[in-house]
């Protein structure tokens, strides 16, 4: 029992250090979104990104004719068209935004894959569902609300814009079949330098920017593959639930680098996000435990 414990605390530990570098890697995209446009910035870290790929298919033992068999692979290629685009919505939205506003707004994902997927997957949606949309889409409200004031609309946009997105993208790779997750981030990231192509950059980066986009490479290719070590061995909620630690990163990153500390209305709006995936979480035992919707209906289309 000990030792199963300590396996657990260790995989915990193993997402936290992965979501810390996610949070690391917005951070440095910040960083040079002052010089640098968004299509840059994507094609120079998927160019970077790119001298992974070897190692990728060492350490994964991927068959590289399977890979490149499944590569035009319908849903897995609009699954990764979508994540770029988000992507995009994301760097961009991060030249307007806080960090912290930016990963509040991000975190209002979840609401849309509900959406998405009763939409394109035919999932039900039960009457709770529709009460954790509605308590997220209050804190979305009182986030936008806050930040038009502070912040600049147009960064607001984009985010959102980037959540909705990311959920297609999610529901999407519901649709996948027979791909494993090494194969779809390999195609991801190949994908996204296609993309960048199409506005090849007119900026050569300095020394220092250069080294920054060659970090958020190496960043991002860590955080993923911690995030799948660590994914695996733990219960989804769990998981999910600790994806949130972004946000205290988030804070932290923005008061060193910005001197930035967020409004409390951003707050209140992130705890009602907060609340309602947690709610969505842990809805079966939850409300198994106290006896609720018993009887609770869906909607299914």
């Amino acid at each position: 029992m000990c030792a199963k414990n300590y396996d657990i605390n260790k995989y915990q530990y193993v997402i936290l250090i992965s979501i810390a570098f996610y949070r690391l890697n917005d951070c440095l995209i910040k960083l040079v979104t002052d010089h640098l446009a968004a299509f840059e910035i994507l094609f120079f870290r998927s160019l970077f990104t790119l001298l992974f790929i070897p190692l990728f298919f060492l350490f994964t033992k991927i068959n590289i004719k399977t890979f490149l068999e499944n590569f035009t692979e319908k849903h897995l290629l609009l699954r990764n068209i979508l994540a770029v685009v988000s992507l995009f919505f994301e760097v961009s939205s991060l030249e307007y935004l806080s960090l912290t506003t930016f990963i509040l707004i991000l975190y209002s994902a979840p609401v849309f894959i509900k959406i998405f997927a009763w939409i394109i997957l035919k999932e039900e949606i039960s009457l709770l569902d529709i009460i954790v949309i509605l308590i997220s889409s209050m804190g979305m409200l009182l986030i936008f609300n806050c930040s038009v004031s502070e912040e600049s609309g147009i960064g607001m946009i984009y985010a959102t814009s980037g959540a909705i997105t990311y959920a297609l993208a999610c529901v999407i790779t519901k649709k996948i079949r027979h791909v494993d997750s090494n194969s779809i981030y390999l195609s991801y990231v190949l994908v996204l330098f296609l993309i960048s192509l199409l506005n090849y950059p007119d900026v050569i980066p300095t020394h220092h920017e250069l080294g920054i986009l060659f970090a958020m490479a190496v960043i991002h290719v860590a955080a993923f593959l911690l995030y799948l070590k660590g994914f695996f061995h733990l219960k989804t909620s769990r998981a999910a639930v600790l994806e949130y630690t972004g946000l205290i990163f988030a804070l932290g990153f923005d008061y060193v680098f910005w001197n930035h500390l967020p409004l409390l209305k951003d707050l209140a709006g992130g705890a009602l996000i907060f609340s309602g995936s947690l709610i969505s979480i842990y809805r079966e035992p939850l409300f198994k435990k106290m006896g609720f919707f018993k009887n609770d209906k869906s909607i299914s289309r």
